[in-house]
């Protein structure tokens, strides 16, 4: 064919081929492509509090898919009379969402604040523009200090890892209560349950997992119960190991378990009997914003539990065993807590009449809840 082409052609070099050059016929228009963006656009996003830093990805409502957003796109185009050979197809329209938009459907696990909530609410309310920059600045404030929050959490994290010999860091948090029995029939659904605790400790120093579990006729879940935990992790973790001297502790700012005197009076309690231990620090993230490592021990559990739907569990008991086994790579150390293994740190407050007080040594008023947290140091 080339020799052929050689030969017809006067100065004997042959034209560039032209196979590939033309668009092919079945191609979309862009007006077309531009028609499906606009409506994948139309759906309301938001963002991630947690995730707003690392990712720039927005997430869609959870009752939502893409196969009913193509649904919703064609009666769009129905309405609007748009003819069939110029609707998409639902495989473009779904590699046209995962190609060119950054969306998601899972909505961020625990993703609320009421304050955030409450200020976008009010932003939208208000008709004065002045008002609405003050709420608008109000709302940056409270994010920047979430900010602050969570990278002092983090520098909190690699110092403890640079200096492992004397330092340990901590997040703890109570789990959601496992309901016994674990049943899936339906007349175990109208039963009253027994609820089992689980408060999970994660030391990210040292890279383990512990669960403290117990039921509630051993006891209740709170601050004394939380201190009684914190109390039988150091003496299994901390007090055989001299050279340990500082403990920083995060939580949430849950007042009934975390942020309260009797947990203060368990931490004086804690630096009086272990002499190694020199120095407690307790901080709180900020409510609706209190993403903490442990969480991932927590999601663990609940992804497991949904990988087992026919799962039956009828005695506490089973409940430890299950997260004994939840993850098999870096197992969760699992405590079974009895009766014997709560103390009573209220009684140092009765015993010593002591209470919050409310008015600094130079006679500002402050308020406890909204403390970023405390530093117990012994003075030697």
């Amino acid at each position: 064919m080339c020799i052929t082409k050689k030969k017809n052609s006067v100065s004997a070099i042959t034209e560039p081929d032209q196979r590939g050059k033309h668009a092919p016929s079945n191609k979309l228009s862009d007006n077309i492509i531009e028609h499906v963006k606009n409506h994948i656009r139309s759906f309301p996003s938001y963002s991630s509090h947690y995730s707003r830093e690392r990712t720039k990805r927005k997430y869609l409502g959870p009752d939502m898919n893409i196969s009913r957003m193509y649904q919703a796109y064609i009666d769009e185009c129905e309405k609007s009379c748009i003819e069939s050979t110029l609707q998409t197809k639902e495989w473009m329209y779904r590699k046209i969402f995962n190609e060119q938009f950054n969306l998601s459907f899972h909505p961020p696990y625990n993703d609320t604040c009421d304050e955030c909530d409450r200020l976008i609410l009010s932003e939208k309310q208000e008709n004065s523009a002045e008002q609405k920059l003050i709420i608008a600045n109000q709302r940056d404030q409270h994010l920047i200090e979430t900010t602050l929050r969570c990278k002092l959490k983090k520098e909190d994290k690699i110092k403890s890892n640079e200096n492992k010999d004397t330092t340990v860091f901590i997040t703890m948090d109570m789990q959601k209560c496992l309901p016994v029995p674990f049943l899936h029939n339906c007349q175990s659904f109208y039963l009253r349950k027994l609820w089992v605790l689980n408060e999970t400790i994660e030391d990210s120093t040292n890279n383990k997992s512990f669960a403290f579990m117990w039921d509630e006729t051993k006891a209740a879940r709170g601050a004394n119960e939380i201190a009684s935990v914190l109390y039988k992790w150091i003496e299994n973790e901390v007090q055989h190991k001299s050279t340990i001297n500082e403990v920083n502790l995060w939580t949430d700012n849950c007042a009934g378990q975390n942020r309260n005197l009797t947990i203060v009076m368990a931490y004086f309690w804690f630096l009086f009997k272990y002499p190694n231990l020199q120095e407690i620090n307790h901080k709180f993230l900020l409510r609706g914003h209190t993403h903490l490592e442990v969480d991932s021990v927590h999601s663990v559990i609940e992804r497991k539990k949904k990988r087992f739907p026919l799962l039956s569990l009828s005695v506490p008991k089973e409940w430890e065993q299950f997260v004994e086994t939840a993850r098999v790579k870096n197992p969760i150390t699992v405590h079974s807590m009895e009766i014997e293994d709560f103390k009573n740190f209220c009684i140092m407050e009765i015993m010593h009449h002591l209470s919050l007080a409310k008015k600094m040594t130079m006679g500002i008023y402050f308020t406890y809840q909204k403390l970023f947290g405390y530093r117990l140091k012994k003075i030697i």
